[in-house]
């Protein structure tokens, strides 16, 4: 994400490559991105979605790893495997922390950072672009 962001995309493919890279052709390994995360509560789920978003609170985000692809371990959850999922995280808009605090606790319970991706923008400036959202 930092990449895409250092090269100055313009945001539509800024936001095609962090959402949805894996459908590009020839999709390199920072485009592809196994699965959209939102990490909002289920009443704002119900608002709408990103297509293909998985809605996972954000206060269960570190307890939940295993559907990402770590095996659970004595002190937590082991991440190291190459079933582990890469994941974008995204909730309201610029100005909703949940998804910062997703993404710290599951690094902290020992998700590899280099596998979270952040869309800032949220639902807020999905819906101002015009993209498609699901109900």
């Amino acid at each position: 994400m930092i990449d895409a962001f250092n090269r100055n995309l313009p945001f539509d493919r800024f936001t095609i490559e962090q959402l949805a890279g894996d459908l590009l052709p020839e999709a390199t390994d920072e485009q592809r991105l196994a699965s959209g995360f939102h990490r909002n509560h289920m009443i704002n789920f119900e608002g709408g979605a990103i297509p293909g978003a998985v809605n996972i609170p954000y206060t269960e985000a570190a307890d939940r790893l295993g559907e990402l692809g770590c095996e659970p371990d004595f002190e937590g959850f082991l991440c190291d495997g190459p079933d582990v999922k890469s994941v974008a995280l995204y909730c309201n808009g610029p100005w909703c922390g949940q998804s910062p605090t997703a993404a710290r606790r599951m690094i902290e319970a020992g998700y590899p950072a280099e596998k979270i991706f952040y869309y800032r923008g949220g639902m807020q400036v999905w819906r101002m672009l015009g993209l498609t959202v699901t109900k």
